[in-house]
C-alpha cells in the first residue's frame, strides 16, 4: 500500500498482517482484479502497492509486471516471490516520486489504495501523466454504503456511513470513505472517465465479527462465495467498490 512519509509503514505492515478477516477480503478483491486482467488482456501491468500477495504470482498471464511499493517488508517479500519469474520488476519507492514513461503500461492497478494515500488527487494526477487513451486504470476502495456500515448507522453505533472507524484509524488511513458517485467525481476531476464499475463481497458485519463467524465455522466458503456473487447484483451495498477508468480525451 502507498502512503505518505508521515505514516509509519513498518507499523502499517504489522497491523495489515494481523488484521482479522483481511486475508479473506483480500482474496475476493484479488479475484476481481484477476477477472479484469483476464477480460482486458493487457501485456504490461503496473501494480501500485502490492501488499503481501502481488499479482505477478498468477503465472497464467503472459505479460510483464512492474510493482512499485514503499513498504520494505512488502518489497522484500515481493522480491523473494519474483525469483522464479523473468517478467517482473520490483521498485521500492513512492509512485508520486518515480518517473515512468507515458504509455508504458496497458493496465494500472490501484487495489485497496486510494483511500490510504495522503493526497488521492496527487496520486491520480501522477497516474494521468503516464496514461494514453488506451490505458485502463483499475481502482477499488472500501464502500461507504457497505451493508455493515448501513447496519451500524441503523443500530446507532455510528452517526453516518462516512464516519471513520477504529480500524481505519488504526490503519492510519486518510479519512476518505468513498461511494461510487464520489469516486467517479474524483476521477472526473483528475481527468478520467469511468468505463465500468461494480462491487466486491457483501459484508454484513465488521472485519472482526466476520472473522469470529469464520472461526466458529458459521461462515463457510460457499456462503462467502454467495456474498461475493450478490455483490455483482447489488453493488451499492458491497463492502468494496471498483471502477475501471480511462483518461478523458
Amino acid at each position: 500500500m502507498i502512503s505518505s512519509s508521515s505514516r509509519s509503514l513498518d507499523a502499517y505492515a504489522v497491523e495489515y498482517k494481523n488484521m482479522p478477516f483481511e486475508a479473506i477480503q483480500a482474496s475476493y478483491r484479488r479475484k476481481l482484479v484477476l477477472e479484469q486482467i483476464e477480460q482486458l488482456q493487457p501485456t504490461r501491468i503496473l501494480e501500485i502497492g502490492c501488499g503481501l500477495n502481488p499479482l505477478f504470482t498468477e503465472n497464467r498471464f503472459n505479460c510483464h509486471f512492474t510493482v512499485i511499493e514503499p513498504t520494505i517488508e512488502f518489497v522484500n517479500n515481493a522480491c523473494e516471490l519474483a525469483k522464479p519469474y523473468q517478467n517482473v520488476q520490483i521498485i521500492n519507492g513512492q509512485m508520486e516520486s518515480h518517473q515512468f514513461t507515458k504509455g508504458e503500461f496497458d493496465l494500472i492497478v490501484l487495489s485497496c489504495l486510494l483511500h490510504e494515500v495522503s493526497s488521492s488527487m496527487l496520486m491520480l494526477n501522477t497516474i494521468h501523466k503516464i496514461c494514453t487513451i488506451d490505458t485502463v486504470v483499475h481502482i477499488n476502495v472500501p464502500n461507504a454504503y457497505s451493508l455493515h456500515r448501513l447496519l451500524a448507522v441503523a443500530m446507532e453505533i455510528i452517526p453516518s456511513i462516512y464516519s471513520i472507524s477504529p480500524l481505519q484509524q488504526k490503519m492510519q488511513q486518510n479519512g476518505k470513505i468513498y461511494d461510487t458517485d464520489s469516486l467517479t467525481q474524483e476521477l472526473l476531476e483528475a481527468g478520467f472517465q469511468s468505463i465500468a464499475n461494480g462491487g466486491i463481497l457483501i459484508k454484513p458485519f465488521t472485519h472482526s465479527q466476520m472473522q469470529t463467524l469464520v472461526d466458529q465455522e458459521f461462515l463457510k466458503p460457499n456462503m462467502l462465495y454467495g456474498f461475493d456473487q450478490l455483490a455483482k447484483d447489488i453493488p451499492i451495498i458491497s463492502s468494496e467498490i471498483w471502477i475501471n477508468a480511462k483518461i478523458i480525451t
